[in-house]
């Protein structure tokens, strides 16, 4: 089992540790990087759950470069947070602010361990035997290794294909988490003789009435729910769990993903399509929890199109066409309007014209309920079937990349550098040169040798402000061999605000301390004061003057 809350939090809102010192909610704004194919955390905006890594650009849902404030502020689960920070040079996340955390001190490895065990035994049994499983000790083999890896002992009795019992079981493992973050502000119904009592209803401050039907002469039935200051807690959830099996679920997914990177196809919460590619790394298969199985049977997909969230179609090398709409039974009269072929040309007109088009599906008989009559009615429909695709960026040749990533994320900077050049030429193809003359070709370009930055490793603590003017840093570049093309001047004294990076550059003929405290005062007149200001120990910083 996987680490879980217990108890009550310890609200922090100030003077926070490492992130890694935490388990539990964490409020804080990040930044994440450019060129990620994959991003770790979600952010919620218009009522939609992405994984962008731009603010700006997932907000407004833009279909172009970025350019933008890509901070995005949220609520993460702990567990989340570490996954992107560990490997910061490969992630690229950072941390700009942390807000508030709630900290779990008391946490459990086995809090709904028994429940748990109990279900997922009754599912596998009503299982049966995977389609491998022919002989009496492949059968046998298949019951010790489940006891082995998951602690819980098959009944080879009762190992037998059942798909009533297997749904319920399945329907209590699954629901199960579902319950502990359900909204508590459900809609009510009520029926009311008074009028004194339903004039109440209609005027309070506390419930919104959402609709009113007249039963009979003296009976009036409302539909109604709490507004958002008098929303009731319910004892019954826990929203804290509910993220936690979320975030875990999520980080399981990424595993997948991290290692088939940009052949992934499409992905849902627990499976994945995807390019399957000669030396290429595959996710290993199993029959037990929380593995992966191969749902083709043996088979590969030779054609695949998706038009977005449970909206895809495929056929496989044996020919066998699958369509999967969500919210369309795909009986015989819908699969003349929405099958294999019209999918694939609605993704096309949307990859290629930018095109949405539309599928309508007549429902001759759909059965409903009539909520006013409280009868059951057979009504006829008529469903419409689009591409939807507004969590990412769409390019010409079908890709999709999250919002704030750069066109091209292996190139996102350019050929700079001997080793990246070097590689770009390789991939092309078209040369054959060595790193030595690429280098040698290099030194020669002004471009390359002028503006080449220098890198310097060294440890710093991580600075974490509030606001704007909080704090400074500052410092000289020095420019002594560039002096006679820059009228004599020697120096930069650059000064940063390390909240909005808000810069200010004063050119210096020396670094004596009435120079530099003059430069000082010329930034000073802006009209910003800063509580603190960062230096080195140079000796301009610690003389007398300055």
């Amino acid at each position: 089992m996987t680490r879980t809350v217990v108890g009550h939090p310890r609200i922090i809102s100030e003077n926070f540790d490492g992130i890694s010192t935490y388990f539990g909610l964490v409020k804080c704004t990040m930044l994440p990087p450019r060129g990620l194919f994959h991003p770790v955390l979600p952010y919620r905006t218009q009522g939609k759950l992405m994984f962008a890594l731009c603010k700006t650009c997932a907000d407004a849902c833009s279909q172009t470069l970025c350019d933008r404030e890509r901070a995005i502020q949220g609520t993460w689960c702990s567990v989340e947070l570490e996954k992107a920070l560990e490997k910061a040079l490969e992630k690229g996340y950072q941390i700009v602010q942390i807000h508030e955390v709630w900290h779990f001190p008391e946490t459990s490895d086995d809090l709904f361990k028994d429940y748990i065990d109990t279900f997922l035994k009754i599912k596998q049994e009503a299982s049966g035997y995977p389609k491998d499983c022919v002989t009496k000790e492949q059968r046998q083999h298949y019951v010790d290794e489940y006891l082995e890896k998951l602690g819980i002992h098959l009944d080879p009795q009762k190992i037998e294909y059942n798909p009533g019992l297997r749904a319920l079981a399945k329907l209590m493992l699954n629901s199960f988490w579902g319950k502990f973050a359900q909204q508590p502000n459900m809609v009510k119904t009520e029926q009311i003789k008074d009028p004194q009592v339903f004039f109440d209803y209609l005027t309070s401050d506390e419930i919104y009435v959402l609709d009113a039907n007249l039963v009979s002469d003296d009976i009036i039935e409302i539909r109604y729910e709490y507004t958002d200051n008098f929303i009731k807690p319910d004892a019954k959830t826990n929203v804290v769990i509910a993220a936690f099996t979320t975030a875990y679920a999520c980080l399981k997914l990424y595993g997948v993903l991290d290692m088939l990177h940009e052949r992934v196809m499409y992905y849902d919460t627990d499976s994945v399509i995807f390019v399957s590619k000669l030396n290429e790394p595959e996710p290993p298969l199993g029959n037990h929890l929380g593995e992966l199985t191969d749902e083709l049977g043996g088979e590969y997909i030779t054609v695949f199109a998706s038009g977005g969230p449970k909206n895809y179609c495929y056929r496989t090398n044996s020919g066998k066409v699958e369509t999967k709409v969500r919210g369309i039974t795909l009986d015989c009269t819908a699969r003349q309007n929405v099958n294999f072929e019209v999918i694939r040309g609605l993704v096309y007109l949307h990859a290629k014209c930018q095109v949405t088009g539309q599928v309508s599906v007549d429902i001759p008989f759909r059965i409903t309920r009539n909520t006013r009559t409280k009868e059951i009615e057979t009504k006829r429909m008529k469903k419409d079937h689009r591409i939807v695709y507004n969590k990412c960026v769409i390019m010409d040749d079908y890709r999709t990349l999250p919002y704030g990533v750069y066109s091209d994320p292996k190139r996102s900077g350019g050929s700079g550098g001997v080793d990246r050049l070097y590689q770009d030429v390789k991939d092309e193809g078209k040369f054959k040169i060595s790193r030595k003359e690429i280098k040698e070709w290099l030194m020669k370009q002004d471009a390359y040798r002028l503006h080449k930055p220098m890198h310097r490793h060294f440890k710093r603590n991580r600075v974490i402000v509030g606001g704007i003017d909080q704090q400074w840093q500052m410092d000289l570049a020095d420019m002594q061999s560039m002096q006679k093309f820059n009228d004599g001047y020697r120096y930069l004294l650059v000064c940063i605000d390390v909240f909005s990076k808000y810069a200010w550059v004063v050119p210096l003929k020396n670094k004596t301390g009435p120079t530099l405290v003059k430069a000082f005062k010329v930034i000073l007149t802006s009209g910003c004061r800063p509580e603190k200001i960062m230096t080195n120990q140079g000796t301009e910083f610690l003389n007398k003057h300055f």
